[in-house]
């Protein structure tokens, strides 16, 4: 219902270009959120929905349209971690339900890169017509900067932090002298929040809730944290958490519910 309603405003934010329904307000640079203030919770909240209309659709419970909806919805967002998953589930998509095997993939895949790289400054310059925000990044800091968002110099910036003001124990448990700016890279801040106890305790934890899972659940369910790369908060943040179990929970219900039947 959530979705719903705040795709009636994306939507209306596209048609009417209101500030108040960007990404980034006060901005050039594209993208609408709609009421959802929080653009790093609102593409876990569109990815964890879409993870779940997928898996209905799998099982025979929800129709495509409502799938395509969702991603159209969620392109709109202008996040580029949004479009990671998205070809992330198609990868998913291409190898466990259409069974696509993975020779096949490979070839696939080295023919779209082959395309790609031979097509690249064309491709660059459609890009950047239509988003001419990053255009400026791209020339001026390199391709890296351009596509973590400038999360590389943010982690350099902690690493010369942490150098300087963190002791052994804070590498153990993580640090009360957390660096002043994140890195916006999940994982990394994980580990700057908890240290190596912490990451292992999510590691068993990940584990324990993956259990009695068939292994093509399992992956689907592991393409969201896999986007922390270009979003932080998914491991810190308790309402992302709290979604990310409650769509295992319906994982594990409908295996039992198979089961069952």
């Amino acid at each position: 219902m959530i979705f719903y309603v705040n795709s009636t405003f994306v939507l209306l934010g596209v048609i009417t270009d209101i500030d108040y329904f960007k990404t980034y307000p006060n901005s050039d640079r594209f993208g609408y959120l709609g009421l959802i203030k929080a653009n790093t919770f609102a593409v876990y909240y569109y990815c964890l929905v879409l993870t779940y209309l997928y898996k209905q659709y799998v099982i025979g419970e929800k129709k495509t349209l409502n799938i395509i909806y969702l991603i159209l919805i969620g392109l709109l967002l202008g996040k580029k971690a949004f479009f990671l998953f998205v070809a992330l589930l198609l990868l998913y998509h291409i190898r466990f339900t259409l069974k696509i095997s993975i020779k096949k993939m490979f070839i696939i895949a080295i023919s779209i890169i082959t395309v790609i790289f031979a097509l690249r400054d064309k491709m660059l310059v459609a890009f950047f017509k239509f988003f001419p925000f990053w255009e400026p990044i791209y020339r001026q800091d390199g391709w890296f900067s351009f596509i973590t968002s400038y999360r590389n110099v943010r982690f350099k910036e902690s690493y010369n932090q942490i150098r300087v003001t963190w002791k052994f124990p804070n590498y153990v448990f993580g640090g009360t002298t957390i660096p002043t700016q994140r890195t916006e890279w999940g994982f990394i801040d994980l580990y700057l929040f908890f240290g190596a106890i912490g990451l292992l305790v999510y590691i068993i934890w990940f584990v324990k809730i993956f259990r009695d899972l068939d292994i093509k659940d399992v992956f689907l369910l592991l393409l969201v944290p896999m986007i922390a790369f270009f979003v932080g908060g998914f491991f810190v943040n308790i309402n992302i958490m709290m979604f990310y179990v409650l769509l295992v929970v319906f994982f594990k219900d409908k295996k039992q519910n198979t089961f069952s039947n």
